[in-house]
């Protein structure tokens, strides 16, 4: 009995397709994952915009002296923050906000200090 053989030939090739993705995909991507830990986020977020970052802009921002243009954004970050935790939205939209405030925050100090803040005005 005669049986016939034959031989394929596979050729096989592996790719390794690396995806990289930014880095602000990735931070929304950790902020969809911390929805279980939204009201850790909420007990952070809330007072350290409240008490800490908000009267130690307008504080800065105060001397440079009384410029209605630098308190306009202290507010409305401020604002933003608290109406996001508020209204319990979820994480991934309440860590940007407040990650948008911390940097409305830190351009209103800069923004002082290059208008010209006097420290001399604290004595």
């Amino acid at each position: 009995m005669a049986t016939t053989t034959l031989f394929h030939s596979a050729t096989t090739t592996y790719t390794n397709k690396h995806i990289k993705t930014n880095i602000i995909a990735r931070f929304f991507t950790w902020c969809t994952k911390q929805e279980g830990k939204r009201l850790m986020w909420m007990g952070i977020i809330l007072p350290l915009q409240a008490c800490i970052l908000a009267p130690a802009t307008l504080a800065i921002a105060l001397l440079a002296g009384i410029h209605f243009s630098l308190f306009i954004p202290i507010i409305a970050a401020l604002v933003l923050t608290f109406i996001t935790n508020l209204a319990a939205l979820p994480t991934k939209i309440t860590i940007p906000v407040f990650a948008l405030a911390v940097l409305v925050d830190i351009g209103v100090m800069i923004a002082a200090l290059v208008i010209g803040a006097d420290l001399t005005r604290i004595f």
